[in-house]
């Protein structure tokens, strides 16, 4: 069974309804796709087990998908039932490291980073601070908070809601505030206008 000091899972399985036709991840920005930029950041950092969650469905799965099929160090999840929303892929990924973890690593409570495939401004030194921090490391963007989200692997079930960690009182000991997403192709010009986020600054 495998052993991992530190998880990242990619959450790249949403249905992506106010992008419009085009599949948002596999749009290019910055010589790269999303989802294929994504997957360089997350190679880059210091991350033992890398779990993708992406759409079951053929018809909204990105065709970058391609870059992940023949590296054994991805584990590929699919979620058929994406219009569930993203709690979905997280439950999807979560009950994979229940049923996939040896029971020694779990004991030993290894550090699990979410991320979403959409969010080019995130940058390799953003996930190595997040990495380095104690406890439950959540992002803010504006009043929200979200993604990138870190937390030892036996608080995934009880903190992954997002609302509960608006209202409930866990400890967050750094903000972050580079979560920007892409969710229109407005969103998409608006950070084409941007210096480029490289994977080592």
């Amino acid at each position: 069974m495998i052993r991992p000091k530190t998880i990242g899972v990619l959450l790249a399985a949403g249905e992506s309804n106010r992008y419009g036709s085009a599949n948002k991840l596999d749009q290019e920005l910055w010589g790269c796709t999303l989802l294929g930029r994504s997957k360089i950041l997350l190679d880059s950092t210091q991350i033992d087990l890398k779990i993708m969650v992406t759409s079951g469905l053929e018809k909204m799965r990105p065709k970058s998908l391609d870059d992940f099929h023949d590296d054994e160090d991805w584990v590929i999840l699919h979620n058929y039932s994406p219009e569930n929303g993203i709690q979905h892929s997280k439950d999807l990924a979560v009950n994979w490291m229940n049923l996939n973890l040896d029971p020694s690593c779990q004991q030993r409570n290894p550090e699990v980073l979410f991320l979403l495939a959409d969010m080019p401004l995130v940058s390799k030194s953003d996930l190595m601070k997040i990495l380095c921090l104690k406890g439950v490391v959540v992002s803010r963007l504006e009043s929200s908070v979200g993604p990138p989200i870190k937390l030892p692997f036996f608080m995934c079930s009880s903190v992954l809601n997002k609302k509960s960690l608006l209202i409930n009182d866990y400890s967050v000991f750094e903000i972050f505030d580079r979560s920007i997403d892409i969710d229109t192709p407005e969103d998409l010009v608006r950070v084409q206008k941007l210096p480029p986020v490289v994977g080592d600054n």
